[in-house]
């Protein structure tokens, strides 16, 4: 987590802090096909927080919002969190299933605040990535009605480095870098045999054997021949 010089400084003198996760998520509209945003965060009024220069609309819900602890490991590991929301009534669902939430973008911010004023002091970044799998199952209401629990499986920004790119690996896309032809084989470069370092074995090619004459047999017929007369 990168925290900024001021929030460094009130960590350091203050042993007590208080903080909320803010959850910021971007996913298509399947009925309209438009990119939609939700806010969310485990404070319990709806709030407004300024995020890289952006003002952003939080929905307060409180013990809503279930936020295992974040794994922090060097390197570029991808690293899988998981995100439990409800439980929810069946309305909720179905309109949580409007939205594709496969790939979609994901903030997750802390926001502390100073515990005798109140204050805002900072709201660093915990972890960006994507929804990875949604999936809901049953859980009871306060009501004891019968609602549903939302888990989802978040996958962190690293994924985006084992993306592949095909379209620099091609033969056209090569060319279009001045005529480069570098890759004009490469579809078949894998089924031609390459010798590094050794000598390539060319096998003899083969004779054709020819029948055994018995010891003493004579003239132009063959021995299968001879044998019919």
């Amino acid at each position: 987590m990168l925290l900024d010089p001021s929030t460094e400084a009130f960590l350091a003198g203050r042993p007590d802090i208080r903080a909320r996760w803010l959850i910021w998520i971007e996913a298509k509209n399947r009925l309209t096909g438009a990119e939609q945003t939700q806010g969310f965060w485990t404070g319990d009024d709806d709030a407004t927080f300024t995020i890289g220069g952006q003002s952003r609309d939080y929905f307060g819900a409180g013990g809503f919002i279930a936020l295992r602890e974040l794994p922090y490991e060097a390197g570029t590991i991808v690293q899988m969190q998981r995100l439990s929301m409800g439980p929810v009534t069946e309305e909720v669902k179905q309109a949580l299933r409007t939205y594709e939430p496969r790939l979609a973008p994901v903030e997750v911010h802390l926001a502390l605040f100073d515990p005798i004023t109140n204050a805002l002091v900072g709201t660093p970044r915990a972890f960006t990535g994507w929804i990875d799998d949604l999936v809901f199952r049953e859980a009871a209401l306060e009501n004891g009605s019968s609602g549903y629990q939302c888990d989802l499986t978040l996958a962190s920004s690293s994924r985006e480095g084992t993306r592949t790119l095909p379209l620099k690996k091609s033969d056209s896309a090569q060319q279009e870098r001045s005529g480069d032809r570098g890759r004009r084989y490469a579809a078949v470069a894998g089924s031609i045999p390459v010798w590094w370092g050794e000598q390539r074995h060319v096998p003899a090619a083969p004779v054709a054997a020819t029948p055994n004459k018995p010891a003493g047999a004579t003239g132009g017929a063959s021995w299968d021949e001879s044998r019919g007369h």
